[in-house]
């Protein structure tokens, strides 16, 4: 199981690498819109926090091959050569993951609803396959059979693509994808922190506290 942070705030990036079993960052338009700076310049911010061991994810904006091809070329340029490029699960993309596969790029195929396209997708040689849970669920589909359909089909094939579930409105989603199959997780801070909040852990660490005020009068072992 590895985790990944889905946002582009440098404030929650470093807070997240900090204190999480983190093993990269993955963007998409939507959130690198939001930090209110160039593309490339928020990039190479995040790179500098993450460091080039970990993994960092953006995707391309061209709608045809050519533009996705181009896109690619352009972001790996201007951030370097480690960068994943997401790619839209489109018949566009498709041929552009094909494409940026022979040519040694890293590639996430993204916006993934339904395990045929995953299938697809592994076929091409895609590094990683994301299926969005939270817009599958929105569109009454069954997210987590999905997900285990996907798993199943690649293990069954000895296909290589790694599934990392995204798109997440509360912990026990990635709870039941872990479950159902997806050995990579992509989710918000508050996501993270939703999992780790536990009221019955306050209640046994202050018990603690009291025992041992109790007992050695607060001193803390290190200084004992």
């Amino acid at each position: 199981m590895k985790l990944l942070l889905d946002t582009a705030n440098l404030e929650d990036i470093k807070e997240g690498m900090e204190y999480y079993p983190m093993i990269g960052v993955t963007t998409n338009p939507s959130i690198l819109a939001k930090s209110g700076e160039p593309m490339f310049d928020h990039l190479r911010k995040i790179r500098q926090i993450i460091g080039r061991d970990k993994l960092l994810f953006a995707q391309v904006m061209g709608e045809t091959y050519e533009e996705m091809m181009a896109d690619a070329k352009r972001m790996v340029e201007e951030v370097d050569e480690d960068l994943h490029i997401k790619v839209p699960m489109t018949q566009e993309g498709l041929k552009a993951i094909k494409a940026m596969k022979a040519q040694g790029y890293k590639v996430l195929a993204t916006a993934v609803f339904s395990a045929q396209q995953a299938m697809l997708a592994g076929a091409a040689g895609a590094d990683f396959v994301a299926p969005y849970i939270s817009r599958m669920m929105q569109a009454g589909m069954d997210a987590y059979a999905i997900i285990e359909e996907i798993a199943i089909a690649y293990e069954e094939h000895s296909i290589e693509t790694k599934i990392i579930a995204a798109s997440f409105k509360h912990s026990v989603q990635v709870e039941k994808c872990i479950l159902a199959g997806s050995p990579y997780i992509t989710a918000t801070l508050p996501i993270y922190k939703q999992m780790l909040a536990e009221p019955l852990t306050d209640v046994a660490v202050k018990g603690f506290q009291s025992d041992w005020q109790n007992a050695f009068d607060g001193v803390l072992p290190h200084k004992m």
